[in-house]
């Protein structure tokens, strides 16, 4: 087992891709590898990339891939003698010891590279991450997508059952436009959807769109929805969407991830749900009932909710991606509950690693 550290400058698309592709390649060599990710929020803080880079040392990571602006990170590998790969945004100002173009790299391939270069205890050679097609030959040959013998076939059954078992779902949130999924999807944090759509509709009524959420007090929003949890933080949270809207995108839901998840209250999985059933994209978001049903019937081994993301959409086709949210969701609802799952009536109990011992 080892244990892998990614530094980036968190919303940015680039870092997710590129934490995506260093935890495959580093699960093609080392299926036990765990990562850990720290973020700088900013491209260009040399004392930040360098202060994320010496905590995940702190917590024993053995293998540090840099996404940033500055040197902050490999100046803290090169002090602590740990091995620092990746590349920044510009390419101007990068240490000797990083790849030095993206033009013509296969991330997940030069990630395995770097992992299997740690395990054997050997270099890695600068030279060949200049450029992956200029020294494939240095790297033995690796799927970079870890899939045990069997598994797609065993993933694909159990989607199949899945969407045949539940052929109605779909986002259980009452919305008629994307601006009233994305408020109630922000409001659905931690909160069953029953009861948000117990409050919608007469929040919708007086708020009908951002420009008069926006000039609505905070307070009078708080008396909408306070029969949901946290409702004061949550109605602070969507008048400031509202806002936001309203000053940068004219009063209209971006249809764009990192201008999503800079809005207040919104995170990772609204994000991807409002791409997903608000603009027709393919997302994977993973809430309660995703992670545990993923995990729980051994679709996926993660511990943590992004983890769980990636490796799902790794072993799942993109054009399945948000069915695929869907069915879990369904299924958890209605079969595979947290406390007292249904196994007996379990369409895919066949293949449920929970049920059969296996996990």
């Amino acid at each position: 087992a080892c244990k892998i550290g990614y530094v980036g400058a968190f919303p940015y698309a680039e870092v997710i891709s590129g934490y995506t592709s260093f935890y495959l390649g580093a699960k093609s060599v080392c299926p036990s590898v765990t990562m850990e990710v720290k973020y700088t929020n900013s491209w260009a803080s040399f004392d930040l990339e360098k202060e994320c880079a010496d905590a995940l040392i702190s917590d024993g990571c053995v293998l540090i891939s840099q996404h940033a602006d500055t040197t902050g990170a490999p100046t803290a590998c090169e002090a602590a003698g740990v091995p620092c790969v990746g590349y920044n945004i510009d390419m101007t100002s990068v240490a000797p010891n990083t790849a030095l173009t993206s033009a013509s790299m296969d991330w997940g391939v030069y990630y395995t590279y770097a992992v299997q270069c740690m395990i054997d205890g050997t270099a890695i050679d600068t030279d060949w991450c200049k450029g992956f097609a200029e020294g494939a030959d240095k790297i033995t040959p690796l799927n970079d997508k870890v899939v045990a013998e069997g598994t797609e076939d065993k993933v694909k059954e159990v989607l199949d059952i899945l969407e045949k078992t539940y052929p109605d779902a779909e986002c259980a949130l009452h919305h008629k436009n994307v601006f009233q999924l994305i408020v109630a999807v922000a409001l659905s944090a931690q909160t069953t959807d029953k009861s948000v759509n117990q409050v919608t509709p007469a929040l919708f009524e007086k708020y009908p769109d951002a420009e008069s959420l926006a000039a609505a007090d905070v307070s009078e929003v708080s008396e909408y929805i306070k029969r949901i949890g946290m409702y004061k933080t949550k109605a602070k949270n969507i008048v400031g969407m509202a806002r936001k809207l309203v000053s940068d995108y004219g009063g209209q839901v971006p249809e764009d991830y990192d201008a999503l998840v800079s809005l207040p209250g919104v995170g990772r999985k609204t994000a991807n749900v409002v791409l997903s059933v608000g603009f027709g994209q393919q997302r994977i978001a993973v809430d309660t009932h995703v992670f545990r049903v993923a995990n729980r019937i051994g679709l996926v081994h993660e511990k943590d909710v992004l983890k769980t993301e990636l490796s799902l959409m790794d072993r799942i086709p993109e054009e399945r991606w948000s069915r695929t949210h869907h069915s879990l969701i369904f299924h958890g609802r209605q079969c595979c509950d947290a406390r007292k799952p249904k196994c007996d009536d379990c369409p895919i109990n066949t293949f449920c690693e929970y049920i059969n011992g296996e996990n």
